[in-house]
């Protein structure tokens, strides 16, 4: 059996791990291609290079571009050398087991969900508690229409007689803001039970029309192909949602993908 040899980088723009723990992480290489020789992620790479990159914001190794090499950068604002993958997606920088590697990723595939946005996009240096209201994003989002659909399920209610012109005033879930960012915002929101009201269209109106705020799980059919969080608006699908990249481990015949 030929021996194989690691290269040393295979991309010259990345750092090159430090020497403090570069023995920990040589040998966690070896002993992955030791175990057979073709290992894993061969079948998606065609090779057993394996790939290391040192971002500059956290100085910490990974090993995800191993077999995720090819994947397009989220924004020219987030470039791979300075972020890497771990500090937004989570998971196990170090593993080349697949399975072992997406433990604990934050919310699945997608970090910006709303649920988890917070971990994965929050702090101060990123995108949440800026004491400037208006650069504290995940806050404004959380709060906006798009996340609280409050424009469309208060029209509803009112149109049918079911609120008042003063409110009170529903979203998706409920919210409160003591400094409201424009002097004609509510103040605050109950959350929408369409079941609460006694009307027929408000009822329908909760079965079949409450998908297109920011959490909403999207319609898996052409053009309404999308993700949920900062990403339904931030991370743009193909009509077919098909995917078109170069990330060798995402199918291009499944939809659902970016």
């Amino acid at each position: 059996m030929a021996q194989q040899r690691l290269p040393r980088h295979s991309a010259p723009r990345f750092n090159v791990p430090l020497p403090i723990g570069a023995g920990v992480l040589t040998l966690a290489m070896l002993a992955a291609l030791m175990r057979q020789e073709r290992p894993p992620w061969s079948r998606y790479t065609g090779s057993a290079q394996v790939r290391v990159i040192t971002p500059t914001l956290t100085g910490q190794p990974e090993l995800c571009l191993t077999c995720h090499g090819g994947i397009e950068e989220i924004s020219e604002a987030h470039p791979v050398e300075a972020f890497g993958c771990v500090s937004c997606h989570g998971g196990e920088r170090l593993s080349l087991d697949e399975e072992t590697a997406h433990e604990g990723l934050i919310g699945g595939r997608n970090p910006s969900a709303l649920g988890v946005v917070e971990q994965g996009c929050g702090g101060s240096e990123c995108h949440s508690g800026d004491p400037e209201q208006a650069r504290d994003h995940i806050a404004r989002v959380r709060r906006s229409v798009q996340a609280t659909y409050a424009g469309a399920i208060n029209l509803v209610l009112f149109s049918f007689g079911q609120i008042g012109e003063t409110g009170p005033y529903y979203g998706i879930t409920a919210i409160s803001d003591e400094e409201p960012y424009h002097p004609d915002t509510a103040s605050s929101l109950l959350a929408f039970d369409p079941h609460a009201f006694d009307s027929p269209p408000v009822n329908t109106f909760g079965e079949a029309c409450l998908t297109c705020h920011l959490d909403g799980e999207p319609i898996q059919a052409p053009y309404y192909y999308r993700s949920t969080g900062c990403a339904a608006c931030h991370v743009i699908y193909n009509s077919d949602g098909l995917y078109t990249g170069n990330d060798p481990t995402i199918p291009r015949d499944e939809p659902g993908h970016p």
